[in-house]
């Protein structure tokens, strides 16, 4: 898992999409496999239906085990399909668990910056854009903890400037 959780958001959806054509690719090869035994079956059909020794019986058995063949193919093809349809909606599931747990996350962080809380640590485990965003907003916190001491020992040192001359 963190495989997936280190690749960058596109390369998740390039290998999604690898996945879906290397199934469609299947999907094609069945189908194709199947009108190929049809055009075999039809052919065998033909030739012994020129043939005067073939009985019509024979003729009817090839037809019967054309369609068996043919419903097999077919109880393929619908597996591979729901298959496909099931390995998406769960491919769908892990990048949208992935990308809205990453933002959930940043937004915790950048509400707890808002509120002036500098001394959180997002966390840069990531090396992905959400990694990024992280690292990022760590390095705001750190500006803006520095600027806020030099803000801050510039008011000290002018309240003590002040002191000086008032006593002065």
């Amino acid at each position: 898992m963190n495989i997936l959780r280190d690749m960058a958001i596109g390369k998740r959806c390039y290998a999604a999409f690898g996945l879906f054509m290397g199934i469609i690719i299947l999907i094609s090869v069945l189908g194709f496999k199947n009108m190929a035994d049809i055009e075999t079956q039809t052919s065998l059909i033909s030739k012994m239906a020129a043939d005067k020794d073939s009985s019509g019986e024979k003729i009817v058995n090839t037809v019967k085990a054309m369609h068996e063949g043919n419903n097999k193919v077919r109880v393929s093809l619908v597996v591979v399909c729901l298959l496909s349809v099931a390995a998406g909606i769960a491919v769908s599931i892990v990048l949208t668990k992935s990308i809205t747990n990453a933002i959930s996350h940043s937004t915790v962080v950048m509400q707890k910056l808002a509120t002036g809380d500098l001394l959180i640590d997002p966390g840069a485990d990531r090396k992905d854009e959400f990694g990024k965003e992280k690292e990022a907003l760590r390095l705001m916190a750190t500006k803006f903890s520095e600027v806020i001491s030099s803000v801050k020992e510039a008011a000290d040192t002018l309240a003590q400037a002040g002191q000086e001359l008032s006593a002065g």
